[in-house]
């Protein structure tokens, strides 16, 4: 059974810049849905803009990752 990440769910926090909106951009290449966090929402939805132009489907939300709240 060799399905890969294809149809999966994948969260990438520090998804909107660098490495993390690479491997946003990559996994959503292939197949795979990605729910990327981090703290500036405007970067992010550049990236869902950008993944979803290319055809791959993305969600952003904000998240500080050291708020405790």
């Amino acid at each position: 059974m060799k399905e890969g990440i294809k149809s999966k769910v994948v969260l990438i926090t520090g998804g909107s810049t660098g490495i993390g909106a690479e491997v946003a951009r990559l996994l959503a290449s292939q197949g795979a849905k990605v729910a990327i966090a981090a703290r500036r929402k405007d970067k992010l939805d550049e990236v869902v803009a950008a993944i979803e132009a290319a055809g791959g489907m993305a969600k952003a939300y904000s998240l500080d990752v050291t708020d405790k709240k």
